[in-house]
């Protein structure tokens, strides 16, 4: 559809609708996300050409409780909907700077039990296998073994993989310590993969990854934190092998 072309009129909105798309496109880039949601209720066009703009910021933060149910149900959406994935443009997952400032750091807990629930996504594990199978990953039987798992952070990453305009991110600190990380994946995304299966983040402005962390000065107290408890420890080898010098 060209950019000076009309969205379709219908009774009750046409003067509205007469709008160019440019110009649609200026205005809903200025409304909140309730705002969009109104505009959305208008008509069958408003709400088909209003959604994309929904999705252009994702936000999931947590304290105590990682938002598994919420993780799949998104990475569900948008790896069926890759016109949506496209309309992300900022995404941020964070744990709470309380919780990650707590002398007694401990790994946040889980809000369900996979091998009760995981029936319930097996779109989005079929979804994320087929990325790791057209990708041609290395190791690839590894990362659909975390797949089948249900391992949060690896559905988070093959989300992630699949963001085309993505131009802010923010991610906790947990992802850096994962074998299935998004360093990982872009690392496979630059140097191994068939060109446009994965982003290369071309569009990316801004980056936050494991800014959250404690810095130097605030864990001399506990020492190293490869001994702390319930720290991960980073396999800085498995770097180096997976993507190379």
């Amino acid at each position: 559809m060209a950019m000076t072309e009309p969205i379709a009129a219908s009774s009750g909105t046409r003067s509205l609708q007469l709008l160019p798309i440019d110009c649609w496109m200026d205005v809903l880039d200025y409304l909140s996300y309730g705002d969009l949601a109104s505009v959305a209720l208008v008509s069958k066009d408003f709400h088909a050409f209003t959604t994309p703009f929904m999705y252009r910021t994702l936000s999931w933060n947590w304290n105590t409780t990682v938002p598994r149910r919420r993780f799949y149900g998104y990475c569900g959406l948008f790896l069926k909907r890759p016109d949506l994935a496209f309309s992300i443009h900022n995404v941020s997952i964070l744990s709470s700077t309380d919780r990650m400032q707590s002398i007694h750091w401990e790994r946040p807990w889980c809000d369900m039990n996979w091998e009760k629930e995981s029936a319930s996504y097996t779109n989005v594990i079929e979804q994320a296998q087929a990325i790791v199978t057209r990708a041609q990953l290395p190791n690839g039987s590894h990362w659909i073994q975390k797949i089948q798992l249900g391992v949060p952070y690896v559905f988070t990453t093959m989300l992630l993989s699949q963001l085309h305009e993505l131009k802010s991110l923010q991610l906790d600190c947990l992802f850096i310590s994962i074998r299935e990380s998004p360093g990982i994946m872009l690392g496979h995304a630059l140097f191994t993969v068939p060109e446009g299966v994965l982003s290369t983040f071309n569009s990316l402005e801004t980056v936050d990854y494991g800014g959250n962390a404690r810095i130097q000065e605030e864990i001399r107290a506990i020492g190293d934190l490869r001994h702390a408890d319930g720290y991960e420890h980073i396999d800085h080898g498995y770097w180096r092998t997976c993507i190379g010098p």
